[in-house]
């Protein structure tokens, strides 16, 4: 497969040699009456940050690359890499025979298929919330002590979101008016610890807990909103 590309990649720039006036030979060998090789097209840097298109036979191709010569089109897709000497020269990523000016953008892969500065354009994103694994609907969670002798621990976990770059868990009692965690965080989970607090009897049942995601600058849906109680005060105290 990879012969088969290389020989793609020659007959291409074999084919614009033809059309290119720059003609270098640099072998000694070329005498009148022999055989000649094809030549190709490369790119030969010239020392200012700019490179020559020249012809050299193809069978001198790798000698040249060693000395810092490239290829104008690696990928054998037809079109030049950006700074090449030769071509349109608009290929955004020339080691992808996929991705070129004119190709069919796919959408979810996070790349720039068709070289125009966007990804994902014309593509309808559906940004799915996270998929909340614990703490469990009806779950019992921890509680504090009167005499404060024990803290609070509640954790909260959740799935990634492919492409996510923070999270905001949004935790809430039945009868509070003002949520007792409110945050974002670049992680899938939260241990959250109050040492010292506790909920009293009357506050313990219907707490809610939901997640959000952030994907390619906007929020997602909020997740499916669990409830959870908190066990009874002083559940865990050593007096």
């Amino acid at each position: 497969m990879k012969n088969t590309l290389f020989f793609l990649i020659l007959l291409f720039l074999a084919t614009s040699c033809e059309k290119d006036p720059v003609f270098i030979p640099d072998r000694t060998e070329l005498e009148p009456g022999k055989n000649k090789p094809p030549f190709v097209t490369i790119c030969m840097p010239e020392g200012n940050g700019s490179s020559k298109a020249i012809c050299i036979p193809e069978t001198d191709v790798k000698a040249y690359l060693e000395k810092g010569a490239f290829l104008p089109d690696r990928d054998g897709d037809g079109y030049t890499a950006f700074g090449a000497c030769t071509g349109q020269a608009n290929d955004c990523d020339d080691d992808d025979p996929n991705i070129h000016p004119g190709a069919k953008e796919i959408c979810g892969d996070g790349l720039d298929n068709n070289c125009d500065g966007h990804i994902d354009e014309g593509c309808v994103r559906e940004n799915k919330p996270p998929q909340l694994f614990q703490p469990e609907a009806g779950a019992l969670m921890d509680n504090g002590c009167t005499d404060r002798s024990d803290m609070i621990s509640w954790f909260f976990d959740w799935g990634e979101v492919p492409g996510a770059t923070k999270y905001h868990l949004y935790v809430m009692g039945r009868t509070a008016t003002i949520p007792v965690i409110n945050l974002e965080l670049t992680q899938s989970q939260y241990l959250h610890q109050s040492m010292g607090s506790y909920i009293i009897n009357t506050n313990t049942l219907g707490w809610t807990w939901k997640v959000r995601a952030f994907i390619n600058g906007t929020w997602s849906a909020w997740s499916e909103r669990r409830v959870f109680d908190a066990e009874p005060l002083n559940t865990d105290c050593s007096n």
